[in-house]
């Protein structure tokens, strides 16, 4: 808060740390704590589990909107700078046109000095050169222009954010730097302490549990084992709360972790860190899966593999549905089915309670040690490039089977459809096969996946495109299979596509 009121300092500031550091749950108390202060202009947490959240291009104008929302002096000059040209700036003109102009145009004085809040940088899926055309466009106009805004930074140390944070901070004293895992461990413990007290202390009261609940002992093994990660001590705690178990039985069971081996290494090396949150999700993982007969153990690995491998969140209805196009059960899933297959996860699983809410995982820390093998093992492992093509097939089979009627509305006008109305004709599942398909399929030209799936895509290009997109024109989402359909003319695996494809997009605009 202080670097936050103080007018004279440094405007940018980055804090980094590496996954499961507590860096998120930093930038929402810091947002809270703005809030209160009337020093929050705008937020954005960035997230690859939601396409909106993981596109760099959105960062600017979403918290433009939102600075038009808490600062009334900037509100008239944004719509005067949108109703001289609606279109959306690129990528390198936002900040300008939609940043900096606005606050220009403002004959009133912004006193208060307004803090954006950018959570998760690298969370945002775009590549290398619009990374740095990013941090390139806040440091020179934060250089060189006078605004009264500060950004506030979060992301791990990749290397794409540090090379270029690091060249530009010797040369402006803008950026000031924080490195989370360079924090005194005994600071982080202490902070961890806090928290995991608190949260069995709720959970002894919700439970009726003895007095002196929960030992000393067992609060200290956890949080030595959490070391520095606070996602360790999070894990730990949703694991406990699980209705599935006794929370003393489970607390135990994890302060019973040893992890003297890792800790005779250095414990400030970056692989001591992904080791410690690998050791309680391989626990975790064994505990849930080994009870289970080989059905049950089939259904939680694919239930699984829909959601860590998801472009958008599938809801629980979403995955019966997908999953029940296959054909690969021997009884067809119900919503609850796909619940109680992840109740023995939901340490690690965010889980809704009804079939329209979506299932993601609480951490992206999960996903990537499911995608790795050296870090799960090969009985946990998730091929990265072998599940995303069996998402596609089964998109591309479930819009086969699902695309059967000349109008997907039924109304023989589908333009008189109500946007409101949208969900009652296509369901979750339809909705995501028909945007997403074409994402599950890697577009290196090194990897043969397309290859692979190349008759699929040519039976479902050839009988179903035109239903395809009329779903897309009523999700009021036809820019994807614009895009899906130039991927595929680019992959050199596509030639014999080709007359499939030509009848289609000579009537899109494709760029």
């Amino acid at each position: 808060m202080k670097w936050a009121e103080d007018p004279q300092g440094s405007r940018l500031y980055w804090m980094n740390g590496m996954a499961g550091t507590g860096k998120t749950t930093i930038a929402y108390s810091f947002c809270d704590q703005l809030q209160e202060k009337g020093l929050l202009g705008a937020n954005f947490f960035c997230s690859r589990s939601l396409a909106e959240c993981s596109d760099i291009r959105y960062i600017i104008p979403t918290t433009a909107r939102q600075l038009a929302r808490s600062c009334p002096q900037f509100a008239p000059g944004l719509v005067e700078v949108l109703g001289a040209d609606f279109h959306l700036p690129l990528l390198g003109n936002q900040l300008k046109r939609l940043w900096l102009e606005p606050f220009q145009r403002t004959s009133d004085t912004v006193t208060d000095t307004l803090i954006v809040v950018i959570d998760a940088l690298d969370e945002c899926i775009n590549g290398a050169s619009e990374i740095h055309l990013f941090l390139q466009m806040i440091y020179s106009y934060f250089s060189t222009e006078t605004t009264p805004l500060k950004v506030f930074v979060t992301s791990r140390p990749e290397d794409v954010i540090s090379r270029n944070i690091t060249l530009l901070k010797p040369s402006s004293p803008e950026w000031s730097v924080i490195h989370i895992h360079d924090v005194e461990k005994a600071v982080v413990q202490a902070d961890i302490k806090v928290y995991v007290q608190a949260e069995l202390t709720e959970i002894a009261k919700i439970w009726g549990l003895e007095d002196g609940w929960p030992p000393s002992k067992e609060v200290d093994a956890v949080v030595g084992n959490a070391d520095r990660l606070f996602i360790y001590a999070a894990t730990v705690i949703r694991y406990v709360k699980e209705d599935s178990g006794d929370p003393s039985t489970r607390l135990s069971e994890m302060a019973s972790i040893s992890h003297l081996e890792i800790r005779e290494r250095s414990s400030d090396s970056p692989r001591l860190q992904t080791e410690l949150i690998d050791a309680l999700y391989k626990i975790i993982l064994d505990r849930a899966i080994d009870r289970l007969n080989e059905g049950e153990r089939q259904l939680v690995r694919t239930v699984l593999k829909l959601i860590v491998c998801a472009q958008i969140p599938h809801t629980l209805a979403g995955i019966a549905d997908l999953l029940n196009a296959t054909g690969e059960f021997k009884t067809k899933l119900t919503i609850s089915r796909v619940r109680t297959s992840l109740k023995l996860l939901q340490s690690v699983i965010s889980t809704p309670m009804n079939g329209d809410g979506v299932a993601t995982t609480f951490h992206a820390s999960f996903p990537e040690f499911l995608f790795d093998s050296h870090r799960s093992g090969p009985i946990n492992q998730f091929p990265f490039r072998h599940c995303h093509q069996d998402l596609a097939r089964l998109c591309l089979h479930f819009m086969n089977i699902s695309l059967t009627a000349d109008d997907i509305s039924g109304s023989g006008r589908w333009q008189t459809v109500k946007q409101k109305n949208i969900e009652s004709y296509i369901s979750s599942a339809l909705a995501y096969a028909c945007k997403c398909w074409a994402s599950h399929i890697r577009m290196n030209d090194e990897i043969p996946e397309l290859e692979s799936l190349a008759m699929e895509v040519e039976h479902f290009l050839t009988h179903q495109v035109l239903r395809w997109l009329e779903v897309l024109s009523l999700l009021r989402q036809l820019d994807v299979g614009v895009d899906a359909l130039q991927r595929m003319r680019e992959c050199k695996h596509v030639s014999c596509l080709e007359q499939t494809l030509e009848p289609v997009t000579v009537c899109l605009p494709i760029h």
